[in-house]
C-alpha cells in the first residue's frame, strides 16, 4: 500500500471529550498505513476536557495528530480549519459521535477512480443503544447513506464524507452562514455545478451515536430544515416559493394513520412501537418545518453571508 495518497482526516469537535475518545482509538487502529494520513481536531470551542485529552493522545500516539483551537463557529467552520491545516491531497470528515471501522480509510480512497470524482461518501450504521429514540433513528436511516436520485447522489453527508482538495478550492469551502444541516448540501451541489460528480462507497462505513433523547431529535431536524432553507432560499429566484414550501409541510401531517399502518402492517412492528415511530415521525416533521420557518426570517434580517 505504498503507493496510496497521504490524507487528511479532519474531525469537528464540541463538548464531546468522551465520544472524541472512541474515535480517536478507532482511527488508530486503521489498516491504512500510519505515515500516509494525518488526524486534524478542531475544537470548536469546547469547554470540557477536550484539549487536555488531545494533546495527551499527541504525546502517546505514534500518529500524525494534530489539534486546533477556535472559537464556537459550527461545523462549517470547524471543518474549513481543518481545510486550511490540511497537507493531504483528499479531505476525509468524520463526526465526533463516530466510530471508524478498520478499513474506513483504505475504502474511502477506493473510491477515488475517476478523476471526474470530486467526493466520496460512505455507509453510517447505528450504534446499538437502549433508547427507543436511536431505534427509531436506525429505522428510519437517520444519515445513513448519501441522498441518492436513482444511482446518482446527490449530496454526501458530512459525518462520512470526503473531497479531493484540489476540487474543494476550485468550488470553494464550506459555507459558514449556514447552520448544522444543511453546509454538507451546500458543498456537494456546489462541486457537481463546478461539472464534477459524488460517489457512494458502502465499504466505507463508520457506526454513528444516533440521538438519545426527544429533545436532541427535535433539536437536530430544527437545524436541519433550517440549514436547509437558508440554501434553498440563496439559490432561489422567488424567495416566496420557499415559505410556501414549508407552509404547504403542514399538510402532511395528516399521514399519521398512514405511518401507523404501514409501520405496523406492512413492516410488522408491534402496534406499541408502531404507533411511537409515527408519533416520532410526526413531530419530526413539525421540528423540520418550524426550523424552515426559523430559516426563511434569518434569511431574510440579512445575517446571511458566504463564509
Amino acid at each position: 500500500m505504498n503507493d496510496v495518497p497521504f490524507v487528511t482526516v479532519v474531525v469537528p469537535t464540541y463538548n464531546r471529550e468522551k465520544l472524541l475518545r472512541n474515535l480517536l482509538d478507532s482511527l488508530f487502529r486503521q489498516s491504512y498505513p500510519a505515515n500516509k494520513f494525518e488526524i486534524i481536531v478542531v475544537d470548536d470551542g469546547s469547554k470540557d476536557g477536550t484539549r487536555e485529552m488531545v494533546e495527551t493522545y499527541r504525546k502517546g500516539a505514534n500518529r500524525n495528530l494534530k489539534y486546533f483551537y477556535q472559537q464556537n463557529k459550527g461545523p462549517a467552520g470547524a471543518r474549513n480549519t481543518g481545510i486550511r491545516n490540511s497537507s493531504g491531497s483528499l479531505i476525509i470528515f468524520i463526526d465526533d459521535d463516530c466510530v471508524a471501522s478498520g478499513n474506513w480509510l483504505q475504502e474511502m480512497v477506493k473510491g477515488y477512480d475517476n478523476p471526474g470524482i470530486a467526493g466520496v461518501g460512505g455507509l453510517i450504521k447505528a450504534i446499538v443503544t437502549k433508547s427507543i429514540i436511536s431505534e427509531y433513528c436506525s429505522y428510519i436511516g437517520v444519515m445513513e447513506k448519501p441522498i441518492m436520485q436513482g444511482d446518482i447522489v446527490k449530496y454526501l453527508v458530512g459525518a462520512n464524507s470526503s473531497f479531493r482538495k484540489e476540487y474543494l478550492d476550485i468550488a470553494g469551502w464550506f459555507n459558514e452562514a449556514i447552520p448544522l444541516g444543511g453546509e454538507d448540501l451546500d458543498i456537494s451541489f456546489r462541486l457537481k455545478q463546478a461539472g464534477y460528480s459524488l460517489k457512494f462507497n458502502p465499504e466505507a462505513v463508520i457506526y454513528h451515536l444516533h440521538k438519545q433523547t426527544l429533545r436532541e431529535l427535535l433539536m437536530t431536524f430544527f437545524k436541519y430544515g433550517r440549514g436547509s432553507a437558508i440554501f434553498y432560499l440563496q439559490g432561489a429566484k422567488k424567495k416566496n416559493d420557499i415559505f410556501y414550501m414549508y407552509l404547504k409541510s403542514f399538510f402532511s401531517y395528516a399521514r399519521l394513520p398512514i405511518n401507523l399502518w404501514k409501520n405496523y402492517h406492512k413492516n410488522k412492528l408491534s402496534f406499541r412501537k408502531s404507533l411511537i415511530f409515527s408519533l416520532l415521525s410526526l413531530l419530526r416533521d413539525i421540528s423540520d418545518s418550524v426550523g424552515g420557518f426559523a430559516g426563511y426570517l434569518s434569511f431574510h434580517r440579512k445575517i446571511i453571508f458566504r463564509g
